[in-house]
């Protein structure tokens, strides 16, 4: 089965080009996108499973740290995501060309499903970034909370905190799969993904729907733009871009651009 952008000719050509520029220079050819998506899962689920294994007798005190931790978590990804994934920052430019210059370049608005498994690694964050996340922002964040108030809110923190990563690269995928595929069809998953789909347009993606995961901070700092949910299944006029997303046997794929990656 065909994987690479030849197999739609709807693909604009200077995208379908850029794609196989990628593929070619970034994706290794023993790459896995569900091994890479696997990790991530069961690596996140251990860390919460042994965080909340610790917790015994927790009062309304420690229970509220889910709530806040959650809500807190959801401003720093606004801010990050508007912040220094789409503005140049020194010594942050490589988290603005990979975001900017490859994943929005990679998926503009109207061609935003992956050709096969390969394609997940422009979605996904690097594997690495779960072990850089754990040990740089939870269990720091988390130690602190055991000296200074109690296990139990730390190990609520830290669970809570590592859930929210997970569900931001578990939905993050799903908006990037067919959308013809069960999962995607799920109505809270349609409107995420029209949510994302929007923040992916060129001219808003600087200004919009900054939040990945739940909305909360685009409501709040009124950068919510919305657009009607389209349907596939029921619009007829609607071509979607591909014709079945191939992830049961992918070709191995692969480009970068490698003027892009200098700049």
């Amino acid at each position: 089965m065909m994987t690479d952008d030849s197999y739609n000719p709807g693909v604009p050509t200077e995208l379908a080009e850029f794609r196989e520029r990628y593929r070619s220079a970034v994706i290794g050819r023993h790459y896995n996108g569900f091994a890479h998506l696997g990790f991530v899962v069961i690596g996140s689920l251990t860390a919460m499973g042994v965080s909340l294994s610790l917790v015994q007798s927790p009062t309304w005190l420690d229970w509220l740290c889910i709530p806040v931790t959650f809500l807190a978590a959801n401003v720093v990804e606004f801010l990050g995501h508007r912040g220094p994934m789409h503005r140049r920052f020194r010594w942050l430019g490589l988290i603005f060309h990979r975001h900017t210059h490859e994943h929005h370049r990679f998926f503009p608005d109207e061609w935003i499903t992956c050709r096969s498994q390969k394609d997940f690694k422009i979605v996904l964050f690097p594997p690495v970034m779960l072990l850089f996340y754990l040990g740089s922002v939870a269990l720091p964040i988390g130690l602190l909370l055991f000296v200074f108030h109690t296990q139990n809110t730390s190990c609520f923190y830290v669970a809570t905190a590592t859930f929210y990563f997970m569900s931001y690269e578990v939905l993050h995928f799903t908006y990037h799969l067919d959308e013809r595929i069960w999962v995607a069809r799920l109505p809270l998953i349609r409107f995420l993904r029209q949510h994302h789909r929007v923040h992916h347009r060129t001219d808003l993606m600087t200004k919009y729907n900054f939040n990945i995961n739940w909305p909360i901070a685009d409501f709040v700092f009124g950068t919510t733009y919305r657009e009607p949910i389209r349907d596939p299944a029921a619009d007829d006029r609607y071509q979607p871009d591909t014709k079945a997303l191939p992830l049961e046997s992918p070709a191995p794929l692969v480009t970068s651009d490698t003027q892009q990656r200098a700049a």
